[in-house]
């Protein structure tokens, strides 16, 4: 995860121990788990126990992985409802000219070096995880999903580690089933309107300024659409949304 920030979305369910959740289970039994550890890598490729789940394994895994092109892509944002509860909106977009696709979608919140360790073992400890059933991508067009997370008291005492992650996965009954693409975002959530880069619920000439001012940055909130670099498709994404933020209907 450290090696590769920006390539990865590491989650760690825990068994058999005081950090174990429901969905934790059920994903061990979706891919029929057996010995602890087991490292899947994007729903296909499982290496059981710390031999296989080596370094230098997970890597090439990896940089399998990231050679294949997905038509997928998955953006998240989160806002306040009250006290501990923020309603998360994901929005899935199927490429043009790509086939439709269903896909089988799971939220997972979790908390980052949890339980603690000395050697960091430990990280995006999941503390509730759920499915939200199946939804049908088409081409071209935008799937919005929401869901409400309330997070534990100890997750809301340290909000700086607190992760939430979304992945589409193959809608199959059993694993193996390829994970098509997967987003995880860190508190401070960006909020529904990503343009809106002062938060005054509009945008305008304010954010423009602040995007100009970040021009050429590979990271940050005025990165708006999310490709690594903050640039010409960020300033045509910003006056799109010229104007009062708002929010769209959920879809499915």
């Amino acid at each position: 995860m450290g090696d590769y920030p920006d390539s990865l979305v590491v989650l760690q369910a825990h068994l058999s121990d005081n950090y174990q959740v429901p969905w934790n289970i059920q994903r061990w039994n979706f891919y029929s788990g057996y010995y602890i550890p087991r490292v899947q890598v994007d729903g296909l490729t499982a290496y059981i126990g710390s031999g296989e789940g080596s370094y230098a394994n997970l890597l090439a895994a990896m940089n399998a992985r990231l050679a294949i092109p997905t038509d997928v892509t998955i953006r998240l944002f989160g806002e306040p409802v009250s006290g501990q509860t923020y309603h998360i909106t994901a929005r899935l977009d199927l490429e043009e000219g790509a086939s439709p696709k269903t896909v089988r979608v799971h939220i997972v919140d979790a908390l980052f070096d949890y339980p603690y360790a000395a050697d960091g073992r430990y990280n995006n400890c999941v503390m509730q995880g759920f499915n939200l059933g199946d939804f049908n991508l088409v081409p071209g067009e935008t799937t919005t999903i929401e869901r409400d997370i309330t997070f534990n008291n100890v997750s809301w005492s340290r909000p700086d580690d607190i992760r939430i992650a979304l992945f589409a996965q193959q809608p199959l009954a059993a694993g193996p089933a390829e994970v098509y693409d997967a987003e995880i975002m860190a508190w401070p959530f960006p909020g529904l309107c990503p343009a809106d880069l002062d938060g005054d619920e509009n945008v305008g000439t304010s954010d423009l300024l602040v995007l100009l001012a970040a021009w050429g940055n590979t990271s940050g909130p005025e990165d708006i659409n999310g490709d690594g670099i903050v640039n010409t498709g960020d300033l045509l994404d910003l006056l799109a949304a010229w104007g009062p933020c708002f929010r769209l209907p959920a879809l499915g």
